[in-house]
């Protein structure tokens, strides 16, 4: 025999299902809020720090990536920063997420025209469900230092 299903079961089980999807909205914007409090709270650290770093973007929170900040600190190579960065357990990358492994300038920076030394100094720093506060203060301390280092290498040249 066929299974045969209740028009209330059938009502039942359309109703879960948009309570459900809407209880899933609610967690997606809280997560978005708390990214963006994240990103936010580090963009605010590393331009405090620098204030010559350079934000790329749209400056408006509703045009952004609530888990991304792309960020330049110009006179400093980014690969270098890379580099010391992971030593740290701070994992950044240069440009795109598709091109993460190459450690070129992003080819979008070189597109739109943007300084070299601006391009060349491009962190592409990324937040997700796992990221936590404390991890967002450590990152945070541990890209000062590694700039500065850097910035003060390039000024013994």
């Amino acid at each position: 025999e066929g299974l045969r299903l209740e028009l209330d079961e059938i009502q039942d089980m359309y109703e879960s299902g948009k309570i459900s999807r809407s209880l899933a909205r609610e967690m997606r914007e809280e997560e978005a809020k708390r990214l963006r409090g994240l990103r936010n709270w580090l963009q605010g650290q590393l331009t405090s720090a620098f204030p010559g770093a350079v934000v790329a973007g749209p400056t408006r929170d509703a045009q952004r990536l609530d888990n991304l900040l792309h960020v330049s600190f110009p006179g400093v190579l980014a690969r270098r920063l890379v580099i010391l960065l992971d030593q740290h357990g701070v994992f950044v990358g240069t440009g795109s997420a598709c091109a993460a492994s190459k450690m070129t300038v992003s080819p979008v920076l070189e597109a739109i025209g943007a300084a070299p030394e601006v391009a060349e100094g491009s962190l592409r720093i990324t937040l997700g469900r796992e990221t936590t506060r404390g991890q967002v203060e450590r990152a945070a301390q541990i890209i000062i230092d590694a700039v500065n280092t850097e910035y003060e290498r390039a000024s013994r040249k």
